[in-house]
């Protein structure tokens, strides 16, 4: 991978994580403000803006476990055992993430009953993103222990990474 490409994505990661931090940041007071205009939902503002707190933590340990990943890619270390870690860290954040959007919308549909376009379209999305990313990393993490498994014995990988 060139190294403008890695630098590129690296600002790319360090804005997301700054843009998650403030959204972190600034979530409690908004939850706040809209517990006023719904005072009958008001007791859901706090444990829902800790849940959101809590889903942005899961993308930004993935987006970490991204950026510790990139440098592999530049000495083939991508295919050690060692960046298989990265890549769980990555998946248990998905797992976690997924997680938390899919409960937190069978508690506000199901069991609150409550809900507007906006709550299902975000905790859809979320939910969606979640599994897609699933997938991707299981496939990636299989895919690399095979190469790693042949790197081991010293076979070449039929596992193609790039040029």
């Amino acid at each position: 991978m060139h190294r403008y490409l890695v630098a590129a994505i690296r600002v790319v990661i360090a804005t997301l994580i700054l843009a998650g931090y403030i959204c972190q940041v600034s979530i409690i007071p908004l939850a706040l403000g809209v517990a006023q205009y719904f005072p009958e939902l008001a007791y859901l503002a706090l444990p829902y803006a800790v849940l959101v707190i809590a889903w942005i933590a899961c993308a930004q340990l993935g987006l970490v476990a991204t950026w510790a990943l990139l440098p592999m890619f530049r000495t083939h270390e991508i295919l050690a055992k060692r960046a298989l870690r990265w890549v769980n860290v990555i998946v248990g954040s998905a797992i976690v993430g997924t997680v938390l959007a899919v409960g937190t919308s069978i508690h506000l549909f199901g069991i609150v009953g409550q809900g507007n376009p906006p709550s299902v379209l975000g905790l859809g999305t979320a939910t969606v993103l979640g599994v897609v990313v699933l997938i991707v990393m299981f496939t990636v993490r299989a895919r690399l222990r095979i190469a790693a498994d042949s790197a081991t014995r010293g076979q070449r990988s039929a596992v193609p990474f790039g040029p």
